[in-house]
């Protein structure tokens, strides 16, 4: 089982650091999970892209697609399939809890993708 330093670092290459892909060429080269180039592409452009989505389905629909619900659909839909990608391939976790902890981590990460869609300031004002 991993330490809980361990949930946020990956280990890299010396010549790519900030490259997560690269399996590591040293014992302890380890960055922030934050830092690496992957990071790029999931919170810091999962948000605009899904942003853009919410924004052209309620320029063509004048219903549903207003409502706060339809970003948190979105971003689920988003979830699951990120979630379908790390729990099948050649690199796959084995075993059930791990695929359940992916399960979680994809949840709450889908909910925060969410909120951010919706903007905070909408979601806090009563």
């Amino acid at each position: 089982m991993a330490a809980l330093g361990d949930l946020m670092v990956v280990n890299t290459k010396s010549t790519a650091p900030l490259n997560a892909n690269a399996p590591s060429d040293e014992a302890n080269k380890q960055v922030s999970n934050f830092v690496t180039v992957q990071s790029f592409g999931t919170f810091a452009v999962a948000v605009p892209v899904l942003k853009t989505i919410w924004e052209l389905l309620k320029a063509l629909d004048d219903g549903w697609t207003k409502s706060f619900w339809t970003p948190l659909v979105i971003s689920f839909i988003y979830g699951a399939w990120q979630f379908g990608i790390s729990v099948s391939g050649p690199n796959r976790p084995a075993g059930f809890m791990p695929k359940v902890s992916a399960g979680v981590i994809a949840t709450a990460n889908a909910a925060m993708v969410a909120a951010a869609v919706i903007g905070l300031t909408e979601t806090t004002n009563t």
